[in-house]
């Protein structure tokens, strides 16, 4: 299973430590693609961690208005 789909995989079982773990990873890896600070904002939004899902937002908003 590519990390994409453990990722996937981890959201949609609310398994959000996972999700975040997988998201960092790959951040790491791919610092500037846009979709996967969008991920992990939704994943901080959804344990309630709002500010950090901001700013989550805001660079993946920031990426996409980059590479267009």
């Amino acid at each position: 299973m590519s990390g994409g789909d453990r990722i996937g995989c981890a959201f949609e079982q609310e398994l959000y430590t996972e999700a975040r773990k997988e998201l960092l990873v790959a951040i790491a890896a791919d610092p500037d693609e846009p979709a996967l600070h969008l991920m992990l904002g939704h994943v901080y939004e959804r344990i309630g961690l709002a500010e950090l899902a901001a700013e989550e937002f805001d660079e993946a908003q920031f990426l996409s208005s980059r590479t267009n």
